[in-house]
């Protein structure tokens, strides 16, 4: 069986309207599941606790996966992209029943906090014991130090079907952009706090960033002059669309 947590180091409390740190099962959700994936998981169940250490030179977190057990779940995983996950800390994990439900809009069946984060390997492996084989569809936050999950600006994302094998992971570029947001989040938060800003302010800021990035985990997505609005429902590029109305003043 796959182990559950791994290290204990604390993250902060989530924002006000944040999920809590803990697995959610939404009711009815599917039960009696069989296993998948065995020979990964025992690979997992046999190794040894991945190393986990801070890079000293940028302050984020690394967290080696086994790639011989990421190989085996024989998921279509781009090499390239492995290499970066390998060493990425998972903080969240959102299970869905398929990928349309996930497309829809629709609530994640599971969603599971990992408040000290654990490697992709184990991760999968979580997932895989849990589901019917060729059935679910999971999707794996990454994060970037021993903050913990990424609540203010986007995470790293893995998308993974269990029907086709398929998996969508955010490259290298994405990674540090999103890294790079990361930081300077952090950096605009701490310089508040020097400035007196309140705590509790500060707070509602961050409240306001979790619940825009829960719509977003809904299917919508903001469109300037427009508001937010379902994903794939405009009729255009929403993402050109804003370039244009912020270099003609828009805000």
């Amino acid at each position: 069986q796959v182990p559950p947590h791994r290290g204990r180091m604390a993250g902060p409390a989530p924002a006000e309207g944040a999920p809590g740190p803990q697995e959610n099962v939404a009711e009815g959700a599917e039960e009696g599941q069989q296993e998948e994936g065995a020979e990964a998981v025992q690979v997992l169940s046999d190794s040894n606790e991945p190393l986990r250490y801070t890079d000293p030179s940028t302050g984020r977190l690394v967290l080696h996966s086994s790639m011989d057990t990421l190989l085996a779940f024989k998921l279509k995983f781009d090499y390239e992209k492995v290499v970066f996950w390998a060493k990425m800390p998972i903080f969240r994990v959102r299970l869905f029943c398929d990928r349309s439900q996930y497309l829809a809009g629709h609530k994640e069946y599971v969603d599971r906090d990992i408040p000290n984060g654990e490697d992709l390997a184990a991760a999968i492996g979580w997932w895989r014991s849990r589901v019917r084989e060729g059935k679910g569809f999971a999707i794996f936050e990454g994060g970037f130090d021993t903050s913990g999950r990424v609540w203010r600006t986007d995470p790293p994302l893995v998308l993974a079907d269990a029907t086709t094998n398929e998996v969508e992971a955010d490259g290298n570029d994405e990674i540090e952009r999103k890294w790079e947001l990361h930081r300077k989040r952090t950096k605009m938060d701490e310089k508040w706090a020097s400035k007196g800003v309140s705590e509790e302010l500060r707070r509602k800021i961050e409240a306001g960033e979790v619940r825009a990035r829960l719509r977003k985990e809904q299917g919508q997505e903001y469109m300037l002059r427009g508001g937010w609005i379902t994903r794939g429902t405009a009729g255009l590029d929403v993402s050109r669309h804003n370039e244009i109305q912020k270099k003609t003043g828009c805000r």
